[in-house]
């Protein structure tokens, strides 16, 4: 978004003069990692129910995923629960910067950070979070480590300013 120095864009939407608000996505989401349930324990995998995604599910499915092409049992899912619908989950290793917006409860790889909005943030729709993550896609690729497996510094990440328009009232 180009924009003057007081978070007014430069393009307007019909009838929305007030500026923007910006924050750092630390303040606006919850962070959290995917991670990939033990192969070798049969009872994680076999008639598994919950939708576990990789990068394969984005390049066949796109961005709003309702499915996976793999799925995990409940007994493979840790005590910091499913992924919500609603988030967002982003590459931030290897394959740097792809992202999907959830619209099942679910879990990803360990490849994703998934983003869930804090309550104080709950309004801000997912489809405009999943247009704007195009922008922070784009800053992963720009911010990976240097040595070793490509991946951003997550504590960088959450830095990364977020803008929006001002919560309707």
């Amino acid at each position: 978004m180009k924009k003057n120095n007081s978070l007014k864009p430069q393009i307007r939407f019909k009838g929305y003069d007030d500026e923007w608000q910006q924050a750092k996505v630390r303040e606006v989401f919850n962070l959290g990692n995917g991670y990939t349930p033990s192969k070798a324990v049969t009872a994680y995998w076999t008639n598994g129910t919950i939708p576990w995604f990789r990068m394969e599910d984005i390049r066949e499915n796109g961005r709003v995923l309702a499915d996976a092409i793999q799925h995990v049992t409940p007994y493979a899912v840790k005590s910091s629960g499913l992924f919500p619908a609603g988030s967002i989950i982003v590459s931030t290793t290897a394959t740097i910067g792809e992202h999907a917006l959830l619209i099942a409860d679910s879990l990803a790889n360990q490849r994703f950070t998934v983003f869930q909005t804090v309550n104080r943030w709950s309004w801000l729709k997912a489809n405009y979070l999943l247009y704007r993550f195009y922008g922070l896609g784009d800053w992963c690729r720009r911010n990976v480590n240097a040595g070793g497996l490509a991946a951003v510094n997550i504590s960088d990440l959450q830095k990364y300013d977020i803008d929006f328009p001002k919560e309707e009232s």
